[in-house]
């Protein structure tokens, strides 16, 4: 087995024969003799690592692996090792075998010249090179070692290994990657791969350096090829596609205080390479912009790809996905982002961290997502900062101040403020501030400016060097007393960290600003060349100036070659004249012109080559020195897939304007692919992150694309964005939420395509057979061919040209959708819908209904089509059966919403098919049963309610009602001629009683029916409802309680009523009388205890009988609900204006108050002795006078033809009129007016004190002849002076006539005598004056006299509005004087209630006096004549 130098030496002898043989098999086995030796030995490395074999550790192995490392440096030269590496101790062997190899093999790989070479005879050809071949076998090498599970045992083999991976290998890829060689190039990018994914918890500032200083720079470099950049691309999707590495970037860079947005920024990067070269017209140019932008949108695709990988299954960390963690140490990942953190990686501190971390996920988590958000906060704080400095330094600087990102009163803050931040900030204006006056705030901006001095490092640097990098931070103000300020600080600063160079600072400052005069003048366009300076001008100018002695000639010299050379200047003016120089000679792209601009760009990639390689070696240098941070792994971060959203809110930006670019310009079928891939993963993630924002974005962006609607001819590309948008809401609709609007709309124009299509094939059948039979009678027809050949000539001449076109896009586009969408693919999205959870299927449902309403409106570019509308019917057949009903009713309000408006529609076939949409759900949602709490059945049926009252199509309402008699057929209860059906109606029987709830919706519509202008609509009504009532009274009679226990009866007797009462007040008088005999059955029927109650009423009785003695009661109150619908629906028809319903109502009314709510003739008086019959007691009665007579007084006064005229003719002809002008001849009621008096009111007062005397004849109680004065005086008070005056003359015969006097008691006789004396008072009267009040102030006076004023004119407006009132009076001193003229009426009243009367009549009297006078001091008529 060969060891140490003796396998150093074997490798030796295989790379001498790979380089130096011209055959092919032999360096094919070489090759493949170095792969092996090179695996076998980390092969054996692994062994031990497995078999823990440490402790075969050889004393003679460091002493002697010492010499032979410095052999080997002494051979190699120029190679300078660690100062751990020295003299290494190794466990094993097998380890110093494997660090030998390793170190080798990276020293081999950055060799640039060839010993081998040199020993075989002189340099090598040019086709030849072996250092080149050396280098590329190398990395070959080292490739395969680490692509063959060679990493895990680099990483655990020690800190040797761990060294040598950041010394020699990152040193070896560095100078590598940025070779001018693709194949070099690469190489080390694919030996990036494994080491960023195996070593990243090592490589922490590396990678850091790497990306940032290496891959960026290439990428924005101008001079680097296109070759290069498809490189550094393709690493970068190599990177992206592993979801561990991804996310651990993000959480060690983006989330990291100290370190860049690596993740953000190498997303921006592949966002910026995509969109390159799009206006390259060449041909081989655009091309290879082609392929960059190609693999910068798969990068993109593939970080999406990554991301959703996250978020669907959880990233494991550890084998699978190839991350290592050194020592556990990612568990103490918590200190290692702090800023104060400690890096050391000690094996025998992890389980002491790991006891002492004490952190919970939770703490974990936290601390992650506030960083990352402070993070984000304090860039966007930097933003506004940079904002407001490059308007105003002073405003910019207190900003950042109030954010905490420096204390604004101390210099050296503000300094390093400006320093960190002079890529962002305007370096004018930090030129601008540094040269500030001395005076400005009291010399703080010379504070600041030799603060920023004495923040720089010039030690060892060369003069012009330390200017430039002096003046890399800002630009120099324009003034001379300014440059002056600035350039003083520099020379004093590099003075003394430099003390050998200058004797004074003054000579450094005189010598700094002749080096600014000369780069201005050499580099100056408008001096001409033979003005400008020379270098023996440019020593004179110096001389004398070095503290009385000459600066060096030499060194004057190299600052004028140096400065003449490479003047000083920003960056910013280096990269503009770069690119004005490149764009002007893109003109001159021609012959060995362009040979020559490709040369001096190679050239210029090799100077910056050298310089990143300066850089990042600078840059490492610094970074490890200062770095404090651990690495995070995502195992330890606590976290499962939150860092994904963040993640998410970097990437879907970029990502949305490359694949919106590539589709929109067409660059090829791999990009569109690529594009829509991207669409989709970016929606997907988007909806489980729940960025709403990104989501509605992603998919418009795609509707969009498709084109459709648009009336434009689809090609292939939006063909596809038309099938990946379907794809979505079939594979990903849980996602969608709103976005589903853009899907629908897509789909409802895919369906009028596909109409075009089906059309056109029937139109190519039709000629076809036209055809056909125009070649077999061709002679026949051939005249009248002709002639319509002309018709159909002079037609199409009428069309316009554009619709023609319209109508061939059509059908093109019709063609290309019918090939690619077939109509199984819709389909199954509306299938999909019985899978969607609760909430997305109400997002689905609300934006089919919304699209609908655009077809059926012809907004948005539809043409008034109910696709939407069909497919929402399907999708609630669908949703019906399979969800809960809980779960049903919350779509249900939004599709019953719709498909109400759309009832409603104008369009009569519109609403039609809405209708029968509505009849077939109603009819499968009412074959389930329905339990007796719900009401699910009403709701449902509450649209066709809506529509019947709502509707102005008579088809419409036609078909409603034919609907709601299938309804009742099939959901019904049984009718007499179904009851003995054949076995085929078994199934439709089966369902017979289940309509429950639905009950009251049904009968809604049916009583709605007859209040609609429509005949025939109110005819059918009133059939089917006439049919139900017949039936239950046919129930009924037969005594089948078990069949009627739940009928209509049962469950909504009160809803019967209801709806037949509305064919009273409709305006049929045949429908209404006919409505009003089915009342009085119905009353009969509960009067017999034939209506069987509901079973909460059931349960309240049996309570009621089982504590005794109050069973009427209990059943009364029960059973009083069912009335009084019934009683106080036929009082309401005292205002109908047709005199029969009137007449006809208040007799029904009054005959069942008089048949069902007194005792029979049978049973006892049931004078308070607990026995009172059914419904037959004194309380009843009071409310119905409460509830139902008395309130039927105020329909006459709302009536519209309400009688308020005079009523002269009721006083005596012979009447003095003390308070009323006598009436004219024509001031008579007309026979309208007095109408309802004569027809309905007496009737009403007669039923009444009917009513009221015989309840005092039964029960022997005077209770209802309050109630009976009650109602008069509600006429007494009436604002119809008729209805007063007729209420006046019934109290005097009811007082009168009707009672005998020994009936009428004391307090009959006091309510009596307030009635009448209430008449004779006048309603606001004022004093006729003011009282004289001595010792007020003549202001308060005039006060007192503006308010009696007002007072006064409001009671003669008053009276104007109300004159009626004092015809009342007139009538009231009438019938008072007839009562107190009567001995026994005085003699029954007694002297008090006499002497009351006479003192309201004298006080009336007087009353009215001072209101006459009133009127008659403020109202005269025209002719001069006093009102009474």
């Amino acid at each position: 087995m060969l060891r140490g130098s003796h396998l150093l030496q074997a490798i030796r002898v295989c790379y001498h024969v790979y380089l130096n043989t011209a055959s092919t098999p032999n360096k094919t086995t070489a090759k493949a003799a170095l792969q092996q030796i090179t695996t076998s030995v980390f092969v054996r490395l692994e062994r031990v690592l497995e078999c823990g074999g440490l402790e075969e550790k050889i004393d003679g192995v460091v002493v002697q692996d010492g010499k032979e490392e410095e052999e080997e440096e002494r051979k190699k030269k120029g190679v300078r090792s660690g100062k751990g590496v020295a003299s290494p101790a190794f466990p094993t062997q097998d380890h110093r075998d494997a660090y030998l190899v390793l170190r080798s093999l990276c020293k081999l790989s950055i060799q640039t010249k060839s010993h081998t070479a040199e020993g075989l005879g002189g340099p090598s050809s040019d086709d030849h090179d072996p250092a080149f071949e050396s280098r590329i076998l190398a990395l070959e090498l080292l490739l395969h070692l680490l692509r063959h599970s060679s990493a895990p045992a680099i990483l655990h083999a020690g800190p040797e290994f761990n060294y040598a991976i950041r010394q020699y290998l990152c040193t070896s890829l560095l100078k590598n990657t940025t070779s001018a060689d693709t194949t070099i190039v690469e190489l080390s990018l694919r030996l990036f791969v494994p080491l960023i994914r195996h070593f990243r918890s090592l490589l922490k500032t590396e990678i850091e350096a790497f990306v940032t200083n290496v891959f960026f720079v290439i990428l924005d470099s101008k001079n680097s090829t296109v070759q290069h950049k498809l490189l550094v691309v393709t690493l970068f999707e190599e990177i992206c596609s592993d979801p561990t590495t991804l996310a651990e970037i993000f959480l060690n860079y983006d989330c990291d205080l100290s370190a860049v947005d690596l993740f953000q920024r190498i997303v921006n990067a592949l966002g910026k390479v995509a969109r390159v070269g799009l206006t390259d017209t060449t041909g081989k140019k655009r091309q290879d912009h082609r392929d960059l932008r190609l693999s910068a949108m798969k990068a993109l695709r593939q970080v999406l790809a990554s991301l959703h990988s996250s978020i669907v299954t959880q990233v494991k960390n550890g084998g699978d996905s190839g991350d290592i963690s050194v020592d556990e140490v990612s568990l103490r990942f918590i200190t290692s982002l702090s800023v104060n953190g400690d890096q050391r990686l000690e094996v025998g501190s992890t389980l002491d961290a790991k006891k002492s971390s004490g952190t919970d996920d939770s703490t974990t988590k936290k601390s992650l997502v506030e960083m990352y958000d402070s993070k984000k906060k304090r860039r966007e704080e930097e933003s506004q900062a940079a904002l407001k400095f490059n308007q105003k330094p002073v405003a910019g600087l207190k900003y950042a101040a109030e954010c905490g990102h420096l204390d604004a009163d101390d210099p050296t803050d503000v300094a390093r403020y400006l320093i960190q931040n002079k890529d962002i900030f305007d370096k004018a204006q930090i030129g601008e501030y540094l040269g500030r006056e001395k005076e400005w705030l009291d010399g703080f901006a010379l504070k600041v400016l030799r603060a920023y001095g004495e923040a720089l490092d010039f030690k060892g640097m060369d003069f012009d060097d330390a200017i430039r990098y002096y003046l890399s931070g800002f630009r120099l103000p324009g003034e001379a007393q300014k440059i002056d300020r600035i350039m003083e600080v520099f020379a004093a600063r590099y003075t003394d960290q430099n003390s050998g160079i200058f004797p004074t600072a003054d000579a450094a400052f005189i010598l700094a600003f002749s080096i600014i005069m000369l780069n201005t003048d050499l580099h100056n366009p408008a001096i001409k060349e033979d003005r400008k300076m020379t270098i023996q001008s440019f020593q004179r100018m110096n001389s004398g100036v070095c503290d009385g002695g000459d600066f060096p000639d030499e060194m004057l010299a190299d600052i004028f070659n140096r400065i003449k050379t490479n003047p000083i200047s920003l960056k910013e003016d280096d990269d503009a004249r770069e690119s004005s120089a490149l764009s002007t000679a893109s003109d001159f792209f021609f012959g060995s012109h362009y040979v020559e601009q490709e040369k001096t760009r190679e050239n210029n990639y090799q100077k910056e080559g050298d310089q990143i390689v300066r850089d990042t070696e600078s840059m490492l240098k610094r970074r490890r020195k200062a770095s404090k941070h651990g690495f995070v792994g995502t195992a330890d971060s606590g976290l499962k897939d939150e860092y994904v959203t963040p993640m998410f809110d970097v990437t879907w930006g970029p990502a949305l304007a490359v694949f919106s670019t590539a589709i929109e310009s067409a660059n090829g079928t791999d990009a569109i692919d690529v594009s829509l891939n991207g669409f989709q993963l970016a929606i997907c993630i988007a909806g489980l992150c729940g960025n709403i924002t990104a989501r509605d974005a992603y998919v418009r962006a795609l509707y969009n694309f498709t084109l459709l609607g648009t009336g434009r001819l689809l090609d292939d590309r939006h063909i596809q964005c038309v099938q990946s948008l379907l794809r979505l809401g079939k594979d990903d609709g849980e996602l969608l939420g709103v976005t589903w609007e853009h899907i629908f709309r897509a789909l409802s124009e895919v369906s009028r395509l596909h109409q075009v299509w089906e059309g056109m094939a029937r139109n190519e059948r039709r000629e076809s057979r036209a055809r056909e039979k125009a070649s077999k009678s061709a002679d026949e027809n051939s005249e009248s061919k002709a002639n319509d050949d002309e018709d159909d000539d002079s037609e199409s001449d009428v069309q316009l040209e554009e619709e023609m076109d319209k109508h061939m896009i059509d059908e093109a586009n019709a063609l290309s959708i019918h090939d690619a969408i077939p109509p199984s693919l819709v389909d199954s999205i509306f299938h999909r819908s019985s899978s969607l959870s609760r909430r997305s299927l109400k997002d689905f449902v609300y934006q089919l209904c919304r699209v609908s309403r655009m077809e059926i409106s012809g907004y948005g570019g539809h043409v008034g089509t109910i696709y939407s509308l069909q497919k929402l019917v399907e999708v609630t057949h669908l949703n019906m059966e399979s969800r809960p009903r809980l779960i049903f009713a919350d779509i249900w309000g939004t599709i019953s919403t719709h498909l109400t408006s759309t009832a409603l529609h104008e369009e009569a076939a519109v609403a039609m098919y809405a209708v029968d949409s509505l009849r077939q759900l109603s009819m499968q949602f009412l074959s389930r049963e329905e339990l007796g709490v719900f009401e699910f059945q009403r709701r449902f049926l509450a649209p066709l309610e809506t529509i019947v009252s709502r509707s102005t199509h008579v088809e419409v309402k036609e078909l409603l009602l034919s609907s709601v008699e299938q309804i009742i057929v099939k959901y019904g209860f049984e009718h007499e001629s179904t009851s003995s059906g054949v076995s085929a109606d078994g199934q439709r029987r089966n369902h017979l009683g289940t309509l429950r709830s639905g009950w009251r919706s049904v009968l809604i519509i049916l009583g709605t029916a007859g209040l609609d202008k429509n005949d025939s609509i109110a005819t059918q009504g009133f059939k089917l409802l006439q049919d139900q009532i017949q039936h239950c009274i046919a129930s009924c009679c037969k005594g089948d309680q078990a069949n009627t226990s739940d009928s209509l009866l049962s469950e909504h007797f009160v809803d019967l009523v209801n709806a037949l009462l509305l064919y009273v007040s409709g305006p049929r008088q045949d429908l209404s009388s006919k409505s009003i005999d089915s009342l009085l059955q119905l009353s009969n029927l509960l009067a017999e205890g034939k209506v069987p109650l509901k079973s909460a009423y059931r349960k309240k009785s049996l309570l009621a009988s089982a504590n005794g003695g109050i069973v009427a009661t209990g059943g009364g109150s029960n059973e009083l609900e069912l009335w009084w619908p019934m009683l106080l629906g036929l009082s309401q028809t005292m205002g109908d204006r047709r005199n029969d319903v009137r007449v006809k109502g208040l007799g029904t009314l009054l005959g069942i108050i008089n048949k069902h709510f007194f005792p029979s003739p049978g049973s006892s008086s049931g004078k308070d002795d607990g026995s009172s019959p059914r419904n037959g007691d004194l309380q009843t009665l009071q409310l119905i006078f409460r509830g139902v007579l008395i309130p039927a007084l105020e329909f006459e006064e709302m009536d519209g033809n309400s009688t308020s005229g005079f009523a002269p003719e009721l006083l005596p002809t012979k009447f003095v009129h003390y308070v009323t002008l006598p009436p004219e001849p024509g001031m008579t009621s007309t026979s309208n007016k007095d109408e309802w008096i004569s027809t309905t009111f007496e009737n009403l007062v007669d039923g009444c004190i009917s009513i009221c005397i015989r309840s005092l004849e039964i029960f022997g109680n005077d209770l209802l002849i309050e109630e009976v004065l009650a109602m008069l005086n509600s006429c007494l008070l009436s604002d119809s002076g008729h209805l007063a005056v007729r209420g006046l003359r019934r109290l005097q015969q009811f007082v009168t006539s009707d009672l005998d006097l020994k009936d009428i008691s004391e307090d009959t006789w006091a309510t009596v005598s307030h009635m009448l004396v209430r008449v004779l008072s006048v309603r606001g009267l004022p004093p006729t004056s003011i009282p004289e009040i001595e010792g007020i102030p003549d202001e308060q006076k005039a006060d007192f006299e503006n308010e009696h004023r007002e007072a006064m004119n409001e009671f003669v407006r008053e009276q104007h509005l109300f004159s009626n009132r004092r015809y009342i009076g007139c009538n009231g001193a009438m019938v008072i004087g007839s009562l107190l003229t009567n001995e026994n009426i005085v003699k029954s009243m007694g002297i008090r209630w006499y002497i009351f009367l006479t003192s309201g009549l004298g006080q009336g009297i007087r009353d009215w006096e001072k209101a006459a006078a009133i009127m008659d001091s403020k109202d005269r008529p025209s002719d001069g004549t006093p009102r009474p």
